[in-house]
């Protein structure tokens, strides 16, 4: 089973360089667009390792961050 790697972000370029680099190099691959999409997408689907933007559209990087940490305290989170 390949590493499961979730990408949120708004911006669409970053996304897609960062969705193909990755999937290139063997990861499985999710994104989301906002926080509230990202944090539903967890619960069903537990990812390996979230690159998580700190700015988006409906709440900050950081909230996102506070609810991932709450739910899963040892997920690993990469701030971009």
């Amino acid at each position: 089973m390949r590493p499961l790697i979730l990408i949120v972000d708004d911006q669409e370029s970053i996304v897609f360089f960062l969705e193909k680099t990755l999937k290139d190099e063997g990861y499985e691959v999710r994104t989301a667009t906002t926080g509230g999409q990202a944090l539903r997408s967890i619960e069903s689907e537990i990812p390996d390792l979230v690159l998580l933007d700190l700015k988006l559209p409906d709440m900050s990087g950081l909230d996102v961050l506070a609810g991932l940490k709450q739910q899963f305290s040892g997920m690993c989170v990469v701030m971009i």
